[in-house]
């Protein structure tokens, strides 16, 4: 199974995600949109996992929650990634040293609990909106007749440039090992674990 470590959010930060993604759609940009139910906040994308590991994971984040307490994060500014012709919109988040951290802790636990999960990666905290990102005006949703891919690209770009964000803060509390898998066709995320950080 491919599983991951998360952050879940709670129904109001879900719904103002969904409100953002709507902002979006009326301006135009069209995509693969994230479902309400699957917004989270990655701390570690672990691949795939074996059943046995479960219990290692387990310790893992018993351990890591048990030394962090609970705090606030900010939605921050919107941005992408670009992949050829297919950019991935996301929220960022305003900086936070609690979550930077909370998830430093985690990949060195894991990597002290898995051989495999050794090794620096950057972290760039974001929460996906949109994959496969293209202007609705594009019917090959690639690039528009005469226009540079540069030229889309800055498109988009001023679009999530004017939209508005609003101002929302999201109390963490907890930290979840889940898996990505499909039902009915449909891209779900199960919960396989949750851990409680500490109240504050």
């Amino acid at each position: 199974m491919r599983c991951f470590i998360a952050v879940e959010f709670d129904e109001e930060t879900r719904h103002v995600l969904a409100r953002i993604q709507g902002a979006l759609r009326d301006s135009g940009i069209s995509g693969n949109y994230t479902r309400m139910p699957n917004f989270h906040l990655t701390l570690k994308f672990l691949g795939e996992v074996s059943p046995n590991m479960l219990p290692g994971l387990e310790r893992v984040l018993e351990k890591v929650a048990s030394r962090h307490d609970s705090f606030v994060l900010e939605l921050g500014e919107l941005g992408k990634f670009s992949r050829g012709k297919r950019p991935i919109i996301w929220c960022g988040l305003k900086a936070s040293k609690p979550l930077q951290d909370l998830q430093k802790d985690l990949v060195r636990e894991l990597a002290a609990e898995f051989s495999q999960f050794s090794g620096y990666e950057k972290y760039s905290p974001h929460i996906t909106l949109l994959r496969e990102a293209a202007l609705e005006d594009d019917p090959s949703r690639g690039l528009m007749s005469g226009e540079s891919g540069a030229a889309m690209g800055s498109t988009i770009n001023d679009i999530l440039g004017k939209t508005q964000r609003p101002d929302h803060r999201v109390t963490v509390r907890g930290i979840s090992l889940m898996e990505s898998t499909r039902e009915n066709g449909r891209l779900v995320y199960l919960r396989k674990s949750f851990r409680a950080l500490r109240d504050q």
